[in-house]
C-alpha cells in the first residue's frame, strides 16, 4: 500500500492540472497508477460527451438518456485488462463534479486488485464507443516499469507501457 500511495503523491500535481484544465468538448483526462498493491483510475470527462447535453436533464427523454449513460459508463465496463492479470474491481464511482458549473464534468475512479500485475503491458479502452463525441482521452500513468502520457483516440484506443 505504500507503494500506492507514493506513486499517487508523484502523480498528485498531474491530477491537480487535469482537474484545473479549461472544459473542452470532445477530451477527457484521466490518471492511472498501477503497482504491486493495485490499480487506480481516475477520468474527468465533460457532460456533454456523456449524454450530448451538459445542463441537467430538462424532458423525459434527456433523463432516459441520462439514466442509460451513467449504466453504460461505469469503468469497469469500458477498461479491459489482460485476462492473465486477474484483475477484480474494489471500488467504482461515477460523480458530478461541480453541479453549480454551467459547464458540468463527471468524474469517474476506479480501484482494481489483480492477481498477476506483472502481466499488465497494456490496456484496452473502448470507451470511444459508448460517448457521444468524445476525440481524444489524454492519459497520464505510473507502472512498475515508467511514467508516460499518451492521447487515445477512436482509430487508437490501447494503452500500450
Amino acid at each position: 500500500m505504500r507503494s500506492l500511495a507514493c506513486s499517487l503523491m508523484l502523480l498528485g500535481p498531474f491530477m491537480l492540472a487535469a482537474q484545473q484544465k479549461a472544459h473542452q468538448h470532445g477530451v477527457a483526462s484521466a490518471t492511472l497508477v498501477i503497482d504491486p498493491q493495485g490499480v487506480e483510475w481516475q477520468m474527468d470527462m465533460p457532460a456533454d460527451q456523456l449524454f450530448g447535453f451538459e445542463h441537467a436533464p430538462s424532458t423525459a427523454q434527456q433523463q432516459a438518456i441520462q439514466q442509460s449513460q451513467l449504466e453504460k459508463i461505469q469503468p469497469q465496463r469500458w477498461l479491459v485488462w489482460p485476462d492473465e492479470a486477474k484483475c477484480e474491481l474494489k471500488t467504482a464511482t461515477l460523480a458530478l463534479d461541480d453541479a453549480d458549473s454551467h459547464h458540468h464534468d463527471y468524474v469517474s475512479s476506479a480501484s482494481w486488485q489483480c492477481a498477476d500485475i506483472s502481466s499488465i503491458n497494456q490496456l484496452e479502452i473502448t470507451l470511444f464507443q459508448l460517448t457521444m463525441g468524445l476525440e481524444q482521452l489524454h492519459v497520464q500513468y505510473i507502472t512498475p516499469s515508467g511514467q508516460g502520457s499518451r492521447t487515445l483516440t477512436p482509430q487508437e484506443q490501447r494503452l500500450a507501457f
